[in-house]
């Protein structure tokens, strides 16, 4: 069995490359939805969503978990809608000759997941430079078990991930779109660093 990297695609690399902010400004207009319930000041930006200011007087901290919640809500649920066409629909899987862009777009939705699984993973091992996460504040404000969390976080991400790989891309094709997919991702997170 050959381990080579078959096929260097650069349009899996582009594509991860362009999800990395399209995935972000999606999580953040979930942040942005919900905060302009509450909020009276609330401005999106690529990478992060500002409020002040509650619009009527009432549970702060409610209110604050909530706009909180959205943002991996909408994430998650860009996950699972992904994951729901490949289960529902008959479309056929990805592969090196064959790319039908209605299987590509599913599959990258339904791979909105590895985000929370990478944050998953950043609780499991206590990695604290990202304090202003959602699930870290989230785990800190309601005093929740970071390993538990972080191990739903984790299991969910590789159950969803596993799953889309199986149902999307044809197995002969898979490591080859997951290093390109890796490549993409990777230097769209440098990109994003810089904002």
């Amino acid at each position: 069995m050959n381990n080579k990297l078959k096929y260097f695609d650069l349009r899996i690399c582009l594509a991860f490359f362009v999800v990395v902010f399209a995935g972000t400004f999606l999580h953040e207009l979930g942040h942005y939805v919900v905060a302009k319930q509450y909020y009276q000041e609330v401005d999106l930006y690529l990478d992060h969503v500002s409020y002040e200011r509650l619009i009527e007087p009432g549970d702060r901290f409610f209110k604050h978990s909530i706009t909180i919640l959205a943002g991996p809500i909408s994430s998650n649920l860009i996950s699972l809608i992904g994951m729901g066409i490949l289960l529902f629909s008959p479309l056929p899987k990805l592969e090196q000759s064959r790319f039908p862009y209605k299987s590509f777009i599913a599959v990258i939705a339904s791979l909105f997941c590895l985000r929370s699984m990478l944050i998953g993973i950043f609780l499991l091992s206590g990695i604290h430079h990202l304090q202003q996460d959602e699930y870290i504040v989230l785990v800190q404000g309601f005093e929740l078990n970071r390993i538990l969390v972080g191990g739903a976080l984790v299991a969910f991400g590789l159950i969803l991930s596993s799953a889309t790989m199986i149902l999307g891309v044809e197995r002969t094709y898979r490591k080859d779109f997951m290093l390109n997919a890796s490549v993409g991702m990777f230097l769209g997170f440098l990109l994003l660093l810089q904002f």
